[in-house]
């Protein structure tokens, strides 16, 4: 059996499950690069490599690829890259940098919920250790301000919630 706690840490090894600390403690970070969401039928494994993550699909691969990593268009033909289909729009990742469980409940609508209200698309990645969100780059800012956001609505919350003040600071 795999040990429950990380050292020195009291976050259980598999992440927090508890919706409340997870959205108190988002610490959502935004990626510079530009990814494009890509497919190609027959993995190219130096181009998978590239990828910040690649899913199989009935259709093919998809590939999440850095927009360094996004062949040139004067590459020859013949190459197996040059059968890549890639999204004409670019995203940004941002990470959630809490530790989530995989089997946490609620995050994945708490997060893509914040930001359909203010219509933001998102495509989330779950990794073991962290969540990552795919906005259009146009968006990211925004994302990454409305995430902030929540995170601090939450401790406010929680704070008023301890102290036994409401949200005008009256007991």
């Amino acid at each position: 059996m795999l040990d429950t706690a990380a050292p020195g840490s009291a976050i259980p090894a598999d992440g927090l499950t508890d919706l409340r600390q997870l959205l108190q403690s988002l610490q959502p970070e935004a990626d510079p690069v530009r990814y494009y969401f890509c497919s190609q039928i027959q993995l190219d494994a130096d181009l998978a490599m590239q990828a910040f993550a690649v899913v199989r699909e009935a259709e093919g691969w998809s590939l999440i690829l850095p927009e360094h990593a996004l062949p040139d268009a004067d590459e020859a033909a013949a190459d197996a890259r040059a059968q890549l289909l890639c999204s004409s729009a670019a995203f940004v990742r941002i990470s959630l940098k809490v530790h989530s469980s995989l089997q946490a409940v609620g995050l994945t609508a708490a997060v893509s919920t914040a930001l359909a209200t203010h219509n933001i698309s998102c495509n989330l990645i779950a990794g073991f250790y962290h969540d990552h969100l795919f906005v259009p780059a146009a968006d990211a800012a925004a994302a990454l301000a409305l995430l902030e956001q929540l995170s601090a609505d939450m401790r406010r919350m929680q704070q008023s919630l301890s102290t036994g003040m409401d949200d005008a600071g009256r007991q």
